[in-house]
């Protein structure tokens, strides 16, 4: 009934019949002279342990039968190659067991693993399948034994290589991609794991599909022959926002080569991976000469501008002040319908745009929502002080510069309000306009849309009387206090679309006249920006 029950092979009933042969002899049972004696008794089975104890015994003759410690111990690592984490038997073919990673720890040449393995298959402890080049131990009594050899890290490693094993076959069979839980796994055993160039290729399309260590896994597929460079490329063209922003930070990383291929995409819709390619082109050439091509964004470089105005009539702007602003980047246009639903969905929380507004910006959201739209988009809401240099600065770097010193402007276009360059209550449109409408006449001096009316924008701001100082507290992010909004709106005249112009509401306000602008800092070189989302 047990050997019923272990299912054994005839080669595996061999090895239990000669054991209790050798034990019956030794025990006197068995005269072999004589050929005769009591013979083999269950007595004397049930002694021994049973089939699943002569197997394993068998097993330890084996490896203590070969000739020298690191025979012994290159055997183990062959069979230890052969068991899973889930303690089952693992079907491998000769390739597969070299590659391993215990074998590869191990130095096994082809020569002596094909000699080694002809040692175990004709002790009958580990089978081949027909002609096919794979092996597996010749029964399932054993894995417990070979277990037992193996280390809790070895067990580790030995768990992620199945894992990538049945990985590999979904990527061959379906073009399934790791997702980022797995590719921790594998990252944590990276350095000692042994991988085929499949595995490579197949780990450095899930990288950039997952945003995760991308350019790591670009280094070793690399090395590996494997066509990253085409992969990296095709990266971009994915319909995946994700994939498109690790692609981009991948090859943000290997030099000027890429470089049109970056600049290309400062046109995508995603702001994570406008911004991702503008941290890249930063790093690449902090020349700027690539600027040009920005096409949602606008450059302000670093300086002194002047905030406030004495001459107005209202007191919060007073007094004027020379404030320093690092260099940063702003949006050129408001925050659209459009936008704000793709972040939305992304979050799971659907937005319906209004029919054929897709392109108008977005209102009646809160300064919370404005926020947590822009830490989505791997950008930030601006400070009033960065909202205002942009809107009305005349100075280094102004793409409008027309005049000789550096100046400020009372509307974004210059000193003399214009309604035909502005949508503010004396168009008399009395709703909000398309973000481009005013392109061609109300442009800021850095290239902005729509700093003077269309929506009220919300700035990181908490409101304080001037002068601003950055590090008094007014640029704390999780207080409820309330903030400052700039740049007038439909509903409002001329006077409130002034660039000093300032209002304040309650960060949970949300009102129809209020809107959003984004931006983001220029990091050093040595920084490392990843986008969330």
């Amino acid at each position: 009934a047990d050997l019923t029950d272990q299912g054994l092979e005839p080669a595996n009933l061999q090895i239990v019949l000669y054991r209790l042969y050798r034990d019956a002899v030794a025990q006197g049972l068995w005269n072999e002279a004589t050929k005769h004696g009591a013979g083999l008794t269950l007595a004397r089975y049930g002694v021994l342990g049973g089939t699943r104890e002569m197997l394993s015994g068998y097993l330890d003759e084996v490896i203590s039968a070969l000739d020298s410690d690191e025979a012994q111990r290159r055997a183990q690592v062959i069979l230890k190659n052969m068991v899973t984490a889930q303690r089952t038997k693992a079907a491998l073919t000769g390739r597969e067991i070299a590659r391993g990673q215990l074998a590869a720890q191990a130095g096994l040449d082809e020569t002596e693993l094909d000699a080694l393995l002809a040692y175990l298959r004709a002790r009958r402890v580990v089978r081949k399948f027909g002609d096919e080049d794979r092996y597996e131990l010749a029964h399932e009594v054993l894995v417990e034994k070979v277990l037992a050899w193996i280390s809790d890290e070895e067990l580790r490693v030995l768990d992620v290589r199945d894992m990538l094993r049945r990985e590999l076959s979904n990527y061959k069979k379906f073009g399934y991609l790791l997702p980022k839980e797995r590719l921790e796994l594998v990252e944590a055993c990276c350095e000692v794991l042994t991988l085929e160039v499949d595995e490579f290729e197949m780990l450095f399309r899930s990288a950039l599909a997952a945003g995760y260590k991308a350019e790591y896994w670009f280094r070793r597929a690399q090395a590996e022959s494997v066509d990253v460079k085409t992969i990296a490329r095709a990266g971009l063209q994915s319909e995946n926002f994700r994939t498109r922003v690790a692609a981009v930070q991948t090859l943000g990383q290997l030099g000027d080569v890429f470089m049109e291929d970056l600049i290309d995409m400062l046109d995508d819709l995603y702001p994570q991976v406008r911004v991702a390619a503008i941290a890249a082109l930063e790093h690449m050439r902090p020349d700027g000469v690539w600027r040009a091509h920005l096409k949602y964004e606008c450059y302000v470089p670093a300086g002194k501008f002047i905030m406030g105005d004495d001459k107005s009539d209202q007191s919060n702007e007073k007094p004027s002040h020379e404030v320093y602003l690092d260099a940063y980047y702003i949006g050129k246009y408001l925050v659209t319908n459009a936008e704000y639903a793709r972040y939305r969905e992304a979050v799971g929380q659907p937005f319906t745009v209004p029919e054929g507004k897709e392109n108008y910006p977005v209102v009646s959201i809160s300064w919370y929502d404005a926020r947590d739209y822009a830490a989505w988009a791997g950008m930030r809401l601006l400070s009033e002080a960065e909202w205002e240099k942009a809107a009305s600065w005349e100075g280094i770097g102004a793409i409008t510069r027309d005049r000789q010193k550096e100046q400020k402007r009372q509307y974004p276009w210059g000193d003399q309000f214009d309604k035909t360059r502005c949508n503010t209550d004396e168009s008399g449109i009395s709703r909000t306009t398309p973000v481009r409408r005013y392109s061609a006449r109300g442009i800021s001096p850095y290239g902005c849309i729509d700093m003077a009316g269309n929506v009220w924008e919300w700035t990181s701001s908490i409101y304080k009387s001037y002068p601003y100082r950055a590090d008094d507290g007014r640029e704390e992010m999780t207080s409820g206090d309330i903030r400052v909004l700039r740049g007038g709106s439909f509903y409002d005249n001329e006077s409130a679309a002034r660039c000093a112009y300032r209002i304040i509401s309650y960060p949970h306000a949300r009102n129809i006249t209020d809107g959003m602008r984004c931006g983001v800092s220029v990091l050093p070189e040595s920084s490392d920006l990843k986008p969330r989302g």
